[in-house]
């Protein structure tokens, strides 16, 4: 055992190669917090943190993915998955809230034409674009435009949840697409709730 004079003679006294118990003497002290201090704390440098509790707007998680892809669309009816821009991300908790980032560079291919771009979750569309929101572009013939966008869900699960982009033209028979020469991302942050 340890006498408490031993741990009293300096500030800065070593516990390193203790095994055993902290026990209820050491309470309410500067830097240890109320409850206890179970059998993680083993000597080793790492303090696994696996149950703990973060308050809210705190990042929990990142998951990302980017890649080279060529999608075209000549339809303004429906969506096309744009291939390798997809995640999975499976939240903690269903209080948490998934903060998407995405970023694609797409070619207008004919003049005074364009297209939008949509973030699905699963299967739901989160922000089907209009003519005035930032999902969607115009641009004159051979436009190369970069789109960056985020949104924040909240999925209320702690299911695998996949997250996507689509694109689509906005006038049928005109082409838009992504471009082949550059990468697409699409990047989840898990934020506590």
């Amino acid at each position: 055992s340890i006498e408490a004079s031993t741990l009293t003679q300096t500030p800065n006294a070593s516990l390193t190669g203790m095994t055993g118990t902290i026990g209820s003497a050491v309470t309410n002290n500067a830097g240890v917090a109320s409850g206890t201090i179970g059998s993680v704390v083993t000597g080793s440098p790492n303090l696994n943190l696996g149950n703990a509790t973060f308050p809210a707007g705190n990042v929990l998680q990142v998951v990302t993915t980017s890649g080279i892809c060529a999608v075209t669309s000549t339809t303004s009816s429906a969506f096309s998955d744009v291939t390798g821009v997809n995640l999975s991300i499976t939240p903690s908790a269903t209080s948490s809230k998934i903060l998407i980032m995405y970023s694609l560079y797409s070619i207008i291919t004919t003049s005074t034409h364009g297209g939008a771009f949509q973030l699905v979750r699963n299967s739901t569309a989160l922000n089907t674009p209009t003519a005035t929101n930032q999902s969607y572009i115009d641009g004159a013939n051979q436009s190369y435009t970069n789109t960056a966008s985020q949104y924040e869900d909240s999925p209320a699960t702690t299911s695998a949840t996949t997250y996507k982009i689509q694109i689509r033209s906005n006038v049928t028979g005109r082409t838009f697409s992504t471009n082949a020469n550059q990468y697409q991302s699409i990047t989840a942050f898990e934020i506590a709730g």
